[in-house]
């Protein structure tokens, strides 16, 4: 009897409901996805061959070719055929759409990768079922013990379990919501994308290109089945590698329209080659044309959308209370992003004091709140009627285009001037646009002196107030410079500084001040993401942000009690800030530090969104049941991440898929040891990304301490350094700026960055660098302190317990090439 596979979603291809009985071709029959080229047509020609002879029925995507819609036909025999068969050695587009829409449709794919020639870095391919071969008898013995090992139903309309278990299937769309799949490259034209998405109807989230969960399917799966509408972004191919960065925008828009979203596919000319996609892909050549297209797009979709959101979340909460571990998640990894985070912030000491006005500049290293606290802040003064919010979030390329401007006008000088007038510039600019955007205080009535003088400078500079800060201050900057040809360098330098002083509008600044004064009201300026193609070693980027710091400070005494600034920084650029100036550590600054107690709180708030209890610890027990080597769940979690919000929740959150595709209610002892290993590779790349301005390639350098005892004498721990530094040499070098690297300066580094703590005595307590200096910390174990590795680095380095033996560095040698491995400095470019 004929087995059917039925197909009833919406068609983002034909934009039409898809209702569709296809039949089944039965158990061990596959379709087979590769790239069209000479080698693979006789190879896969013979292959097939061979396997039908072995009882293994299938059709090759060439035997489709037709004049009609080709991807029609190929989503038909997706789900007529058993399993998926994809070659995936070179980063082929339309196989990993056609591998994306499988997994979406449950039929496993098996992916093919030839040992014999250079493979692309496959990250969102991971954890897929693989054959790496050299022979095609490789593939045919591969298939036989995947049949003999297989447990799965091949019933045709079957669900892949590792998926099924996660919720991914489950109707939990959130109506007025938006997802942008982009290339692990900025452009300016994907910065238009997002700044049309972020200001449209619908709620709109991004995974960071340079965060290392980008590169993890699950995450990126979740964030689709909760989205209603898809924006997939392909590059040209005028780019360098573009087949590799468009790879897994490719994989997840296949993904996507597999479980029957709305997409949009956004193609830069000249055009990515990709399957017949219809109506949904969209090439464009210019920034006004894809802005054209996305705005025309998102107008037809609120029409669709618009009534919907309600019911939608209310069969979402429905589904959550009848099975609530499939449906358990811990929030977007980037809280920008988060659409849930005000509904689980945690407060804390840092959110009062910078609320109270009481602390200006705030430290963090990634992760540890800084975005989160933004949120917060800006959500807390938008219900304030007496305060005046100022945001300043830039996206990729707004300081990168002032810093290029000034450095392009070579004949400046006196950075401090120049960076201050700037920033002086964009903040009195920015205060009255929120002046005039969030109140009506300007037009509200034409009495007051001050208010009208706003009013007047408000509509005379309208056009340019309409733009984001860095267009509007390339502008201004273009209008007041003089040329930079002809005359002596000199007399250009004096030129420019004396015209500079025309952008530093003391006028609109006072009027500001007279006017909070006058009307009783407080201007709020909170900053974040000042990080964004920030460059180390670029005299710019750092005159930059140290000019923003002086002229923070400076309107600060200007405005008094009328003006409260937050700003939040990375760790290192503060770090690297400190060299170039003494005075910066002496400002209103603080370090934003986490606890063991308010990690645990931070965790159990999300959890109690799902699960009930009374309090924090019934919240853990109620996912985290089960003790981890004889130690409580919570307790055992918190000692293997670093003291930072990302990182807890992260290893809380590979743990629980793992619970989940496992099928389990809750998550298991073996749960949390499954799920720390994925997470303590993740988070040795994503420190090696963190710190690669200061240190580039450290994840050359960490491989070094690979198989180390976890506490080693400093004698010991010594030898290991100094051989580390031997090996790599050329790149510690960079880091001391030419000069020597000691063993000691290399501690210092690794205790910085997380890897290493210290203790005195073998049995007394660790110190891990968690607002405490190298030095002050050095002073208390000094002056041979016994070295501890911390247990978050322990799964990815294969850290023992035993007697010191040499790092093995053959063993590591696949970690160098791991599918996680981030060179952002290359992809970012």
């Amino acid at each position: 009897m004929t087995q059917f596979a039925t197909v009833d979603r919406f068609c983002a291809i034909e934009d039409t409901s898809c209702n569709k009985r296809i039949p089944f071709k039965g158990p061990w029959t596959y379709f087979f996805a590769y790239p069209s080229n000479r080698h693979l047509q006789g190879f896969t020609k013979e292959l097939a061959s061979e396997m039908e002879a072995r009882g293994i029925q299938g059709v090759r995507w060439e035997d489709l070719v037709g004049n009609d819609l080709l991807f029609s036909k190929v989503c038909d025999e997706i789900y007529a055929n058993d399993f998926l068969l994809a070659e995936v050695t070179e980063p082929n587009l339309n196989v990993l759409l056609e591998v994306g829409y499988a997994l979406a449709v449950g039929r496993q794919p098996l992916l093919l990768q030839d040992k014999n020639r250079v493979s692309w870095t496959r990250q969102l391919l991971t954890t897929l079922e693989s054959c790496h071969y050299a022979t095609r008898e490789d593939i045919h013995e591969h298939i036989a013990r995947w049949q003999a090992g297989s447990t799965e139903s091949s019933s045709p309309n079957r669900r892949l379990p590792f998926l099924d278990n996660m919720g991914i299937y489950d109707d939990q769309e959130v109506r007025g919501t938006i997802y942008h799949l982009k290339p692990k490259v900025s452009t300016d034209w994907i910065g238009r994308v997002d700044k049309v998405l972020e200001k449209s109807y619908f709620k709109s989230t991004a995974m960071d290109p340079s965060d290392s969960v980008y590169d993890e399917f699950y995450p990126q799966a979740r964030q689709i089945q909760r989205t209603s509408l898809i924006v997939a972004s392909f590059v040209s191919t005028d780019h360098i590698g573009w087949e590799e960065k468009n790879a897994n925008v490719a994989l997840l828009t296949g993904f996507s329209i597999g479980l029957g979203k709305q997409v949009l596919v956004l193609q830069q000319q000249p055009i990515t080659p990709i399957l017949d996609l219809g109506s949904v892909s969209r090439p464009f050549e210019t920034e006004d044309q894809v802005q054209t297209i996305v705005d025309a797009w998102i107008d037809k979709q609120i029409r669709v959308s618009v009534g919907q959101t309600l019911e939608s979340r209310r069969q979402a909460s429905t589904k959550r209370q009848v099975d609530f571990i499939r449906n358990i998640y811990l929030g977007h990894p980037d809280a920008l992003q988060d659409n849930e985070l005000l509904n689980y912030f945690v407060p804390t000491k840092e959110f009062d004091d910078a609320m109270d006005g009481r602390r200006t500049i705030f430290i963090g290293r990634r992760g540890a709140g800084k975005s989160a606290n933004f949120r917060a802040i800006r959500a807390e003064i938008a219900d304030q009627p007496r305060t005046i919010g100022v945001e300043i979030l830039p996206d990729d390329f707004q300081l990168e285009r002032i810093s290029n401007f000034i450095e392009s006008m070579g004949s400046l000088s006196g950075h401090q001037v120049v960076f201050q007038s700037i920033w002086n510039y964009v903040l009195t600019t920015e205060m009255l646009n929120s002046l005039a955007d969030k109140t009506d205080y300007l037009f509200a009535s034409p009495e007051g002196v001050a208010r009208a003088n706003l009013r007047y400078i408000y509509e005379t500079e309208h056009d340019n107030l309409a733009l984001d800060f860095g267009s509007r201050t390339i502008l201004a900057l273009e209008r007041v410079l003089p040329a930079t040809h002809g005359g002596t360098p000199e007399g250009k330098a004096s030129a420019a500084e004396k015209a500079l002083q025309s952008l530093w509008n003391h006028d609109l600044g006072r009027r500001l001040r007279d006017a909070a004064r006058e009307e009783a009201f407080t201007f709020f300026v909170v900053a974040d993401d000042l990080d964004k193609h920030w460059h180390a070693k670029t005299a710019q980027s750092i005159d930059l942000l140290l000019g923003l710091v002086a002229e923070i400070s400076r309107m600060q005494r200007y405005f008094g009690p009328n003006l409260k600034v937050v700003l939040f920084l990375r760790e290192d650029i503060y770090d690297i800030l400190t060299r170039y100036d003494d005075d910066l550590p002496k400002r209103d600054i603080v370090r934003m530090e986490w606890t063991p107690a308010n990690l645990h709180h931070l965790v159990a708030t999300r959890l109690a969104l799902t699960v009930s209890g009374e309090n924090d610890e019934d919240a853990w027990a109620a996912i985290f049941p089960e003790p981890v080597k004889n130690v409580a769940a919570s307790k055992y979690i918190l000692t293997r991440s670093l003291p930072r919000p990302r990182d807890v929740l992260n290893l809380c959150q590979k743990a629980i898929d793992h619970a989940q595709r496992n099928g389990h209610t809750y998550v298991t002892a073996e749960d949390i040891l499954d799920g720390e290993k994925s997470f303590s590779e993740t988070l040795f790349y994503s420190v090696a990304s963190e710190f690669k301005g200061i240190y580039p390639d450290l994840e050359e350098v960490l491989i070094e301490f690979a198989g180390v005892p976890q506490r080693t004498s400093w004698s010991e721990f010594e030898d290991v350094a100094l051989k580390a530094i031997g090996n790599n040499n050329v790149i510690v070098t960079k880091w001391v700026d030419g000069s020597g690297m000691t063993s000691h300066h290399l501690t210092e580094v690794l205790f910085r960055i997380g890897l290493i703590g210290l203790s005195r005595e073998w049995t007394s307590s660790v110190h891990f660098c968690n607002g405490r200096s190298f030095s002050e910390t050095w002073g208390l174990v000094a002056p041979a302190p016994v070295v501890h590795i911390h247990p978050a680095f322990a799964q990815f380095l294969e850290i023992s317990e035993a007697v010191l033996r040499q790092p093995q560095r053959a063993s590591r040698k696949d970690k160098r090439t791991s599918s996680l491995q981030l060179s952002l400095d290359d992809e970012l470019k």
